[in-house]
């Protein structure tokens, strides 16, 4: 029976902070210390819970330290600007 703590790692399984390392370097904006997963986890640390995603402050400029965090999903959807135009009710 499991822990209940999803932040655990299974055999075989990548950990939630090294699955983040490689979707952001997978979409190309990383700064060269965060090339280096050692950097990203100092400067990152441990995803705070499995609700928590890595988003960047300023979403133009590239993953580095001072432009990332961890923040629960819900309030980044919540926060992101939509790109629907003329969707609304008459």
């Amino acid at each position: 029976m499991g822990t209940g703590n999803r932040n655990n790692v299974g055999r075989g399984q990548r950990s939630p902070v090294f699955a983040a390392w490689l979707a952001i370097r997978s979409r190309g904006r990383v700064c060269d210390r965060w090339r280096s997963f050692a950097n990203f986890y100092l400067d990152v640390g441990r995803r705070p819970s499995w609700r928590h995603l890595l988003i960047r402050d300023d979403a133009t400029g590239e993953f580095g330290p001072g432009n990332a965090r961890w923040q629960i999903a819900a309030r980044y959807r919540w926060a992101r600007p939509t790109t629907r135009s003329g969707c609304g009710t008459a």
